[in-house]
């Protein structure tokens, strides 16, 4: 018993990392198309300094289209629902590593909102779409 224990701790950490990175992979890839969509012009941040790096991604971030910020919104959902979505499914007689691996998404998203600075609309907005992205699929998969 205690080896089945043990097999399947194994397994459902392995699945919580490898939802994280999947979900993470997913993320980055719609960022990605958001930036084809909407280029970020005259960022250009070569030889700054981290606090001239900074006040330039602050104003960048205020006056961006509106659209460039709604697409990180949904590289931020979409990635959180893929890792959500992985952990519950091939976790082995839990959610567990589901809930760890969406937590640890809006964990990072709550950290990237705290470090550059963001308009407060797309902080409340995304932080919202992103706890509903965990717990959607957490309440609708059935283990």
């Amino acid at each position: 018993m205690l080896a089945q224990f043990r097999k399947n701790l194994v397994w459902n950490i392995t699945v919580a990392v490898g939802a994280i990175v999947i979900g993470g992979l997913s993320l980055g890839l719609i960022e990605w198309l958001g930036s084809k969509m909407y280029p970020a012009e005259n960022l250009d941040i070569a030889g700054l300094s981290a606090s001239e790096i900074e006040t330039k991604l602050k104003m960048y971030l205020q006056n961006a289209p509106v659209g460039a910020l709604l697409f990180v919104v949904l590289a931020h959902a979409v990635g959180a629902v893929v890792a959500t979505v992985l952990g519950c499914l091939l976790g082995r007689g839990t959610k567990f590593p589901g809930f760890i691996a969406g937590g640890v998404l809006w964990g990072l998203t709550v950290l990237n909102l705290f470090s550059v600075p963001h308009p407060v609309w797309f902080m409340a907005l995304d932080m919202a779409i992103v706890i509903l992205a965990v717990l959607v699929p957490l309440s609708k998969i059935r283990k």
